[in-house]
């Protein structure tokens, strides 16, 4: 689909110019402000060809109507670049607003673990004898899932800032490990056996250790939520390693759950495009521009018979050595 926006633009006799316009090659409604950028162009253009319209106009131009013509010029640049700084605000604003709806997005689940270990903490000191270590446990979650909120606030605003990841070697099992370790009591409460099955040597990467765990959180907390309407099978999320014949490392991780309806797919790393009534849509659009940042693919496909399979692919290093 070509989306079209145009006007005609007219000598000063109100004969045929040509036209201006905008094409999109994807359906495009296009806002007032659009319209009123492609009217300022308009105007400028025909302002331009009053003084080429001919020799007598143009002296005519120049002798009678040059000061109120030059105004009329300026009148029309100062109005464009106008528009253009709405333009760029409405962008900014826009930014912003993804921005907020990602730090919702993924500080909920940090949030949410620093509450459960806070009500825990104080449940452990609050008994007739009180119980020291497993208070000091809970309160070294919360001290983890804390420091994990606020790296997950500084790479999201790195990313809407386009700034660089801050890229470096990596064991990516480690960095799997931890992030099941975070789900353990999710896990417990639910039913949900973890299975990891990491190719023992294919594991070093290049990448944002932060960014890519937040992938990860995001991918297992969707496979979690996936399980919590399934009674007739065991709950399972797996999550693999694999070399492709590429040279790249790639990390699956599966559930065996609901599954995505077919017609949801094609729209589910779109921003704002959520397979659940109560999601933002951001997590996976997060993840994709992510993965993109680390010059990889993120995709997803059904499992047989039940389920939904992601994968993403890394640049894998050998160890000890970053290429440059």
């Amino acid at each position: 689909m070509i989306s079209y926006l145009g006007l005609p633009i007219l000598w000063p006799d109100q004969t045929p110019f040509g036209t201006i316009c905008i094409l999109d090659n994807a359906g495009n409604h296009f806002t007032n402000v659009y319209r009123r950028l492609i009217q300022q162009f308009r105007d400028i253009v025909e302002n331009h060809l009053q003084l080429i319209y001919t020799d007598s106009e143009r002296q005519r131009f120049f002798t009678l109507q040059q000061e109120s013509q030059e105004a009329a010029l300026r009148l029309s640049e100062e109005r464009l670049r106008s528009l253009q700084a709405e333009l760029e605000c409405a962008s900014r604003l826009s930014s912003m607003g993804a921005l907020a709806g990602s730090i919702i997005h993924e500080i909920n689940q940090p949030l949410t673990a620093i509450n459960a270990s806070a009500e825990a903490c104080l449940r452990w000191l609050g008994g007739n004898t009180p119980n020291v270590a497993e208070a000091r446990e809970a309160a070294s979650r919360i001290f983890q899932f804390g420091q994990r909120a606020s790296e997950t606030v500084t790479g999201l605003r790195a990313l809407a800032r386009q700034e660089p990841a801050r890229m470096a070697e990596l064991d990516i099992h480690g960095a799997i490990h931890e992030v099941l370790g975070l789900f353990e009591k999710e896990r417990v409460r639910y039913g949900v056996a973890f299975v990891a099955k990491l190719q023992p040597d294919a594991r070093h990467v290049v990448g944002d250790r932060v960014q890519l765990q937040q992938i990860l959180l995001n991918l297992i907390r969707n496979g979690l939520e996936a399980l919590a309407e399934t009674s007739d099978r065991k709950r399972r999320i797996q999550v693999f390693t694999h070399r492709t014949e590429a040279g790249e490392l790639r990390v699956s991780v599966e559930d065996n759950g609901c599954g995505i309806k077919p017609s949801q797919m094609k729209k589910l790393f779109e921003p704002l495009c959520s397979t659940k009534a109560d999601g933002m849509g951001m997590g996976l659009s997060i993840c994709h521009s992510i993965i993109e940042t680390h010059g990889g693919r993120l995709w997803a496909e059904p499992c047989s018979p039940h389920g939904t399979a992601f994968h993403f692919t890394l640049l894998e290093t050998r160890e000890g050595s970053v290429p440059g």
